[in-house]
């Protein structure tokens, strides 16, 4: 399919837009000339020599917004053509590594990466891939790499130089035959009560609950997990499981915390940009700067105009359709693929003080996207509004923190040993006393 001049300038003026009136977050992006990087981008987005290059410039401007829930996603035919990569790539404390190959590419899995292309392996990413993604939390974004590594690399072979040696791949339509990797799992047997869609739930032999939630997508989660809660109402304890959990609607998450927390809870604190044209009206021939923003109406045409005038909101929940609260100690597990929803979740017990959260810090991204069609098939995400912790603490691309840091190895990868498990075990056990 090819895009006509008019399409491809509408498609950026339309990230343009929607962002300028809609964006929350210009006040951390005062480096930023967003009318100037729309105009530097208009002569790359029409010498696109097709749709692929052309969502690649779409993509190196949407991410100067520098926002996790701010991104495209590309057309299903581009993706298709470009083909996947064989191999998945992880950065595990800082460095990159294989996590899985084909079983045709002879790498072994959890083989340090050292370089892409002849560059070295983080020199290569943030050269070649972070110039068109979210990157603010480096951990957090490593998984767009295996996305766009075959879009940048386009239809050619990629040279990677591992700790076993040099070997050449290239992404195909054809199907992956992925090696087989270890379950990570802790020292101890645990007894499966519960094995669904939406959740797992397996206790311990001294009756702590192990609840495994891998996302928030599913709008049965709350009663499918409520019909089941009187199977460990009687345990000594719970941990709630929600590394790599990716997401999905808020409301489902409240419904799992409602199971934790007494009554009504607080959620996050959320900033929604207002834009009222007419200031920006007024301060036509006037210079903002010398407002005097000691005064209240000043203060706000100015803060209107530099797009940094919210409304606030701090929500409160109560899930009437939760039969009883879970009230032994509670661990929460997380970590960089802990997103979205799944954060929201973290920071209902967080705020309330019930759980103690052991990990790596979440992804470190939520907010409402605005979601638009864009030509050719693709499209954009927006976020409309910025959450904090009620106090105003942020956690936008940094994560919610652990009170306890928890990570595994990759040796502990290769040994199929879940290090993070064990070590909320213990911290529930002393809580437990």
């Amino acid at each position: 399919m090819e895009l006509s001049l008019e399409e491809r300038v509408y498609g950026l003026s339309l990230i343009w837009k929607e962002a300028e009136y809609n964006f929350p977050f210009w006040k951390r992006l005062k480096g930023l000339d967003w009318d100037k990087a729309y105009r530097e981008a208009l002569p790359k987005v029409t010498a696109a020599s097709d749709m692929r290059e052309y969502y690649l410039e779409l993509s190196r401007f949407i991410s100067l917004l520098r926002d996790g829930h701010t991104d495209l996603q590309f057309p299903h035919e581009v993706i298709q053509d470009a083909g996947q990569l064989p191999v998945v790539l992880r950065m595990i404390d800082g460095t990159w590594y294989v996590m899985n190959a084909d079983v045709s590419t002879g790498i072994p899995i959890y083989d340090e990466l050292f370089s892409i292309q002849g560059m070295p392996a983080a020199e290569y990413v943030s050269a070649n891939i972070y110039p068109y993604c979210w990157h603010e939390k480096p951990d957090s974004a490593a998984w767009q790499v295996n996305m766009l590594l075959p879009l940048i690399e386009y239809k050619r072979a990629i040279a990677l130089q591992t700790a076993s040696g040099s070997y050449s791949v290239r992404a195909s339509e054809a199907p992956v035959q992925w090696q087989k990797m270890k379950k990570a799992e802790g020292k101890e047997t645990l007894t499966e009560l519960v094995s669904a869609e939406t959740h797992r739930i397996r206790v311990t032999q001294d009756g702590i609950a192990v609840i495994s939630v891998p996302d928030f997508v599913h709008d049965t989660l709350g009663s499918e997990f409520y019909a089941g809660m009187s199977c460990i109402r009687d345990c000594r304890g719970y941990i709630v499981d929600v590394r790599g959990n990716c997401g999905g609607n808020s409301d489902n998450a409240d419904c799992l915390a409602q199971a934790f927390l007494k009554g009504e809870f607080i959620c996050s604190t959320e900033q929604k940009m207002v834009h009222i044209g007419t200031y920006k009206a007024w301060v036509k021939f006037t210079d903002l700067e010398q407002l005097d923003r000691t005064k209240a109406d000043l203060k706000k045409m100015y803060d209107i105009c530099k797009r940094q005038y919210f409304e606030y909101n701090t929500e409160k929940k109560k899930v009437e359709e939760c039969p009883f609260t879970l009230e032994g100690p509670l661990v929460v597990l997380e970590d960089a693929g802990t997103v979205s929803a799944a954060e929201d979740f973290l920071l209902d017990l967080d705020v309330a003080g019930r759980a103690t959260i052991v990990g790596t810090p979440s992804y470190g991204s939520t907010g409402q996207p605005l979601i638009f069609d864009l030509p050719g098939g693709g499209v954009g995400r927006i976020c409309t509004h910025w959450c904090t912790y009620p106090d105003g603490k942020e956690f936008i691309n940094v994560g919610v923190l652990p009170h306890v840091q928890a990570s595994c190895s990759v040796e502990d990868w290769r040994n199929g040993y879940d290090r993070v498990l064990d070590t909320a075990l213990a911290v529930l056990r002393e809580k437990i006393g």
